[in-house]
């Protein structure tokens, strides 16, 4: 028995000191990658898409994509049965007047009556996720950018439109506020959030931390109301 595992150590030793076959996986015409191109490229990267939502039109989805050149980023609509594909925003017409630049889609949601898109970008992380940024309404027909609010009044979180899209409310600073889009007039519905104390529409850490928890509020049905 002692005679056996020494032939197999023997054996095994020669296999390192390269007396034995070539590595499994290799041929003589194995090509090699260095560190930097496994690393530090985009060599072996999958092609993959962001946003990917189904629409209400049967198999066709929509998608967010990088454009070929810059920094802009296209809204995709794209037929799973035909394999069709078209933009439904074209990423270089993004451009915020506001900040003077292109803003790119970093998620997005239709109206219902799929004539609007919000449009969600320049985000920050607070606690483990980018929750807080600003907010564009883009009207598919007139092809114009309007930002939801101000800028300097401070960072937006999870902001839709109500049923009708007339409207759009988001969380500011732990205060749920409400825009009429048609005049852009800002209403601020809650008032008492604050640090440490009460929270309006999102949530704290813990609920984000053990129960992946984020986005605190909806609209009504009807869109009367906001829970």
């Amino acid at each position: 028995m002692a005679r056996r595992i020494v032939l197999l150590l023997v054996v095994a030793l020669l296999f390192v000191a390269g007396g034995g076959s070539p590595a499994f996986g290799q041929t003589a015409d194995s090509v090699e990658f260095s560190l930097e191109a496994i690393h530090a490229s985009d060599a072996f990267s999958p092609e993959a898409f962001r946003g990917g939502r189904w629409t209400d039109e049967g198999p066709v989805i929509t998608y967010i994509q990088p454009a070929d050149t810059g920094k802009a980023t296209h809204l995709m609509r794209y037929n799973l049965e035909t394999g069709d594909s078209s933009r439904v925003i074209d990423g270089t017409n993004l451009y915020a007047e506001d900040v003077n630049r292109l803003v790119q889609i970093e998620d997005y949601q239709f109206s219902d009556d799929r004539k609007k898109v919000l449009i969600y970008t320049d985000s920050k992380r607070v606690w483990r996720a980018n929750t807080k940024g600003y907010y564009y309404v883009y009207d598919l027909s007139a092809q114009t950018l309007t930002p939801v609010a101000d800028r300097q009044d401070g960072h937006q979180m999870f902001a839709k439109f109500n049923p009708s899209a007339s409207q759009v409310a988001f969380v500011r600073e732990r205060d749920l506020h409400v825009v009429d889009l048609a005049t852009g007039t800002e209403t601020a519905l809650t008032t008492d959030g604050r640090e440490g104390g009460m929270i309006n529409g999102t949530v704290d850490w813990v609920y984000e931390e053990e129960f992946r928890v984020r986005d605190g509020w909806r609209w009504s049905p009807g869109g009367q109301y906001i829970a």
